[in-house]
């Protein structure tokens, strides 16, 4: 509504005042309430009642309105239902709002519309609100998951913003030469075909509207006169062809919205986005799935290669790493990638500077051979170095650095040279404790011959027995050494390591109680046969055990004994045995050396306990290690299981 209470400040005129008031859409009139008459009117006015605006200034509002009270008094705007009785006197049901012009004046403007008129607009305005609900869920179709969800709501949206009964959509199909009709077509659609050649509908490239008495160009038109429709309407959902697909709309009872082109053109718009976004939707998952299977196939062979890969950007930073490269400089990941490679990959001649010379001179790739790489811990380690260029469309990596760690090899060589060494010492250890062994006994016997010459309670008794002990430690050692030179002979057989174990702690309990130690023995369900020779499995668990009980024997604590079915490696399935203690720990600078023969921290070891277990269980096929911390050592026995387990 126009606001004149600033027009009521200066002078106005009436057919000024008449021309503003035909702007409003309603039938309206002027009335002074003071004056109690009718000033002016509108043309809406005039058309509604047949009274001429000069009638208008000798009628009352009772005269227009008869249900008005003749002492009617305005006291804020509002609506009221009345009638309105025109210059032939016939009365029509209207709706009346009454409003004040300004703050100070005696005008009232009233607006009057029929019933009809209202419910006229009722509907327009709904239609117009379903046309915007419908453009917004034609705009949110591509958001769906699915294409399907994605057409099933364009074409309700399409439904709602033609008013049509029914719509039916024909894309094409990968097996099937013609263009089928979709699932999510909406409405009544049996009377238009499953398919269409695409021959049929080559020339409805434009948007058509077809209506009885219209000649029919397509099998659409056919069954559509057939089916009795008032109008059919096709529009191709690419603008320069109907054959890769069609938009089908119609009705039986209403006649096509005076916008039917413009409502075609956008539900074709929208469709066609559907279908756009979700093939190249499609085509992005299938080649990012292709780019991300590229990527786990290298990352897979980047990490499987058992030589070292480093990739560098052309400012030589590290962008990748692999893990055999990490372990042969000494490095974690997040401690390599971003760095500079001459801080990483140490040799005498820097990396880069090598790069740098030969990116000027073209000559890559590049053989660096065989050079002395310095790892993080410092120790030096022989490596083969070949450089790599990369393709140029890869933004961040330049070059491959191919590292081979050749310190195994070198420790392979010098290891046989140890073993050598070790095979012509046990010969010669063997040799010696056959030769040494009889005059220990005859010293032996001899001690004995001596000791019975002598009283018992004669002075040269303690010496004698201190010799005897002597004579008796050396017979120890050598057998010692005679058991870890020569090849043993072992009986193989289904060995159940859970009763053997338990059997053996039940043994060593009395001593474990002494010394205040607590055994434990843990065996998860189901744990195998191992094939084993039973006595010498009990010699490895009793020196272990032996030692653990050593290491505890001034402070107490627990003797955890763990059996535990290995996962299969792909070669060899395993029991896995971990027997633990509460001791002080080995140091980490002995413990390299724990299992050579005659090595020992006891006054009254040989050094021979752990020798002989490491040589049994390889006898086994099996593993042994150790792991030591400040407050406890755990030894691991891994066994391979009795592939068919005898009962």
């Amino acid at each position: 509504m126009f606001e004149l209470s600033n027009l009521l400040k200066k002078p106005i005129t009436g057919k000024e005042i008449d021309a503003i008031l035909n702007h409003l859409s309603q039938a309206a009139l002027l009335w002074d309430e003071k004056l109690n008459e009718i000033f002016a009117c509108n043309l809406k006015a005039v058309e509604q009642t047949g009274y001429s605006r000069k009638d208008f200034e000798e009628l009352s509002l009772q005269d227009l309105f008869p249900l008005f009270p003749k002492n009617f008094i305005y006291s804020s705007p509002f609506d009221v239902s009345s009638n309105l009785q025109d210059r032939s006197g016939k009365q029509t049901a209207v709706n009346v709002n009454i409003s004040r012009i300004g703050t100070d004046t005696n005008w009232l403007m009233l607006t009057f519309e029929t019933e009809i008129e209202v419910q006229q607009k009722e509907i327009e305005q709904s239609l117009q609100n379903q046309r915007w609900e419908a453009l917004l869920a034609l705009a949110l179709a591509p958001k769906h998951e699915t294409m399907e969800e994605a057409l099933k709501h364009a074409l309700q949206a399409g439904q709602l913003l033609t008013g049509s009964s029914f719509l039916a959509l024909y894309t094409p199909d990968e097996d099937n030469p013609n263009l089928l009709k979709i699932n999510a077509s909406r409405g009544n659609v049996e009377a238009l075909p499953e398919s269409v050649k695409r021959s049929e509908i080559s020339h409805l490239k434009l948007p058509y509207v077809w209506q009885p008495g219209i000649r029919g160009t397509s099998t659409f038109h056919q069954k559509a006169l057939a089916a009795k429709l008032t109008y059919l309407a096709s529009i191709p959902i690419q603008q320069t062809t109907a054959q890769e697909g069609i938009l089908i709309i119609g009705d039986q009872i209403g006649n096509p919205p005076e916008e039917i082109t413009h409502l075609l053109q956008i539900m074709a718009g929208c469709i066609e986005s559907c279908l756009t976004h979700f093939q190249t939707l499609a085509k992005i998952t299938k080649d990012t799935q292709s780019v991300e299977n590229a990527i786990a196939v290298s990352e897979m062979l980047k990490n499987q290669i058992s030589d070292g890969l480093i990739f560098i950007d052309e400012f030589f930073i590290i962008q990748q790493i692999n893990d055999a490269a990490l372990f042969s400089l000494g490095y974690a990941q997040d401690e390599a990638v971003g760095k500079s490679i001459d801080s990483i990959l140490v040799i005498d001649h820097p990396i880069s500077r090598i790069l740098a010379q030969q990116i000027n001179g073209h000559s890559l790739p590049l053989e660096i051979g065989e050079v002395k790489t310095h790892r993080r811990d410092g120790q030096a380690a022989l490596t083969h170095i070949r450089i790599i260029p990369l393709p140029a469309g890869d933004p961040k990596s330049r070059f491959a650095i191919l590292l081979s760690d050749l310190s195994a090899r070198e420790e392979y060589k010098n290891r046989a040279k140890q073993l050598e060494g070790q095979a012509v010492l046990g010969e010669v250890m063997a040799i010696f404790a056959h030769e040494v062994r009889n005059p220990i006994n005859n010293i032996g016997m001899g001690l004995e011959v001596l000791s019975s010459s002598f009283d018992e309670d004669s002075e040269i008794q303690p010496e004698i027995k201190r010799l005897q002990n002597d004579v008796n430690r050396l017979e120890d050692l050598m057998k010692s050494v005679l058991s870890v030179s020569r090849s043993r002979k072992y009986r193989m057989v289904p060995v159940n390591l859970q009763v053997q174990l338990e059997t053996l702690v039940q043994r060593w309990k009395p001593r474990m109680e002494r010394y205040k130690i607590e055994p434990v023995v843990i065996c998860n369900q189901d744990i195998p046969l191992v094939r084993g020779d039973q006595r010498s499995l009990d010699q490895v668990f009793t020196n272990i055990i032996q030692n653990a009980i050593n290491a505890m024997k001034g402070s107490g604590g627990k003797l955890m004994v763990r059996l535990t079915h290995a996962p299969n490696d792909g070669k060899t399935e395993y029991v896995n045995i971990d027997i633990s203690d509460n001791g002080p720990g080995i140091p980490k600078e002995i413990m390299q050396k724990i299992f050579e023969p005659f090595f020992t921290t006891s006054s009254d070891g040989n050094g021979l306990g752990l020798a002989i277990t490491k040589q049994i269980i390889n006898a086994h096929n099996g593993k042994i290690s150790a792991n030591s911390v400040p407050d406890g050592t755990v030894f691991r026995i891994q066994l391979p299981v009795q592939k068919t387990n005898l009962k």
